[in-house]
């Protein structure tokens, strides 16, 4: 499982824009409690399901995280070559394209709970004060 998250900037729903590993599996800690106390096996799967995914699936690949913060850090103080810059935009449209599917799986996490987005962007600590 890859625990970094690359932040190019704000993305259609800022709220959501980064999840840390550590608050996704509190959250399902906290779900699995619950749904156990209550007998909701099917929510219990689907919601740690849809954590996985977000875990797995939806973040930017370690290497590729590293070669974003290379690759800016470095535009930012000498400028890039026309190879560098289009690998940089590669990497920017690939976290563009997940952070997409974070939303949807976000989405579905809420719906699934039956809270708003914004419950469960309060309810795992997304928001930013």
């Amino acid at each position: 499982m890859q625990n970094k998250q690359a932040q190019t900037g704000p993305g259609p729903h800022p709220l959501f824009s980064q999840l840390q590993i550590g608050e996704i599996e509190g959250l399902l800690r906290k779900y699995l409690a619950d749904f156990d106390r209550d007998g909701l096996r099917d929510k219990k799967d689907k919601v740690f399901a849809l954590l996985k995914r977000l875990n797995e699936d939806c973040m930017l690949p370690v290497v590729h995280f590293e070669r974003l913060t290379i690759l800016s850090l470095k535009k930012e103080t000498e400028g890039l070559g026309t190879a560098e810059q289009e690998e940089l935009a590669a990497i920017k449209t690939e976290e563009e394209k997940l952070q997409s599917q974070r939303i949807k799986v976000i989405e579905k996490l809420a719906a699934t709970k039956g809270v708003s987005l914004q419950e469960l962007a309060e309810e795992i600590r997304l928001l930013e004060y």
